[in-house]
């Protein structure tokens, strides 16, 4: 199952490690300046197309009960099996962010957040293949400033990141052997 948590780590270590600025929530306690907000606007948008279904066989062990004698040989011991169907649903969700540089340089503002949108559109493509997720698209860097008290500017420039991740669950079903049945009956 995709993991936002272990996701937003990730994405998050990828990118301190690469810019070397603080990353932080938008909405959490804001440190000095300058520093990276971040938000998951969308943390999962399942796909469009119909998730895969697939079907496959597997053999577990049946652990042995406490009161059955010991096998002969204790160096190889008797391992039972059982015969199990396992389910898998296999989809490609998306999962939108959005990230803001905020300094009180405008320089450093655009310098940060095309660092980051580098590392999504080149520098990072092997590391997020790795993990099985692609940029779907990058949307425009645009000016998010406001001004603070009419007095203090705080710069912002920041932009949206579209990513698909993979999400697979799975469930084991025991099989049915077999199936006695008589004719005749009334039921």
């Amino acid at each position: 199952m995709f993991d936002i948590v272990e996701h937003r780590n990730w994405v998050i270590s990828q990118l301190y490690a690469f810019t070397q600025i603080l990353f932080v929530p938008n909405n959490g306690p804001r440190p000095e300046k300058p520093f990276v907000a971040y938000t998951i606007i969308a943390p999962y948008i399942p796909q469009e197309a119909p998730p895969v279904i697939q079907y496959s066989d597997i053999v577990k062990p049946i652990e042995p009960e406490s009161s059955e004698p010991e096998s002969s040989d204790p160096d190889q011991p008797e391992v039972v099996t059982e015969n199990w169907s396992r389910k898998q649903r296999m989809e490609y969700p998306t999962v939108v962010w959005s990230f803001t540089a905020v300094s009180t340089d405008v320089s450093q503002c655009y310098e940060t957040i095309m660092q980051i949108r580098q590392w999504f559109e080149l520098n990072g493509k092997d590391a997020l293949q790795g993990e099985n997720i692609v940029v779907a698209r990058v949307e425009p860097v645009l000016d998010r400033s406001l001004i603070i008290e009419e007095i203090q500017p705080e710069y912002r420039v920041g932009f949206d990141v579209v990513l698909r991740v993979s999400s697979k669950i799975s469930i084991d079903v025991e099989t049915i052997e077999s199936v006695d049945y008589t004719t005749g009956s009334n039921i």
